[in-house]
């Protein structure tokens, strides 16, 4: 298995790189799927942590994540469109579908931390962490069950700068919410907009970084 992992990082001939182009229109839906999901999610997890009983907190929690995995996954394969490769690409309808697993299951443990009052800042480095974490292995679990007459390989350190921006963008959102949350001046739907597009710029980055 780590054997397996680690091919998909040997150095590549530039010489033997294919030729790609983006839609533009694609790129930018893209973009705006994954900032409208995020900001679906938080609504959610502000209706979770209203909630009194337990099992509407865990129905809107389950939403929230879904939502969150959601705009992840769509925002991926949104963007894998609007990437236009010269030979012909299908995807493993199986691994496709799992790929939004690990985003939809880093959503539900990191709202059980946003859903809370007065984190500590402790708590908010790791749920934008996990979240960043999540949003990586979907794109890279995506990036697998492409099909195509290519060999799939990624530059070390630019997967790592990927990866690390991700997880950056996410604890800064996270950081941005609590800030707002904290300031009774500001309207709640503020908590909406900057950590949507805080979300929705950390699932971007980590895609068309990786896709480098």
């Amino acid at each position: 298995m780590l054997e397996y992992v680690l091919s998909h990082f040997a150095s590549t001939n530039s010489a033997m790189t294919l030729a790609y182009d983006y839609s533009s229109g694609l790129v930018f839906l893209s973009v705006a799927t994954a900032m409208f999901g995020s900001a679906l999610a938080l609504y959610l997890t502000e209706i979770m942590h209203q909630a009194k009983r337990l099992p509407t907190r865990r129905m809107v929690q389950v939403s929230g994540a879904i939502a969150f995995g959601g705009a992840v996954w769509s925002m991926h394969f949104f963007g894998m469109l609007a990437f236009e490769l010269c030979v012909s690409v299908s995807y493993d309808p199986w691994l496709t579908l799992a790929s939004s697993l690990p985003a939809v299951l880093a959503a539900w443990v990191a709202m059980n931390f946003m859903g809370k009052d007065n984190q500590t800042p402790n708590q908010t480095v790791q749920s934008g962490a996990l979240i960043g974490a999540g949003i990586g292995l979907m794109h890279f679990t995506g990036m697998e069950a492409m099909q195509m007459d290519a060999v799939l390989r990624y530059d070390p350190s630019t997967f790592a700068f990927a990866v690390a921006s991700a997880i950056v963008l996410s604890i800064i959102s996270l950081f941005l919410i609590n800030k707002i949350k904290q300031n009774t001046k500001r309207h709640k739907g503020d908590i909406y907009i900057f950590g949507g597009v805080g979300f929705g710029l950390a699932i971007s980055a980590m895609h068309y970084l990786g896709m480098l």
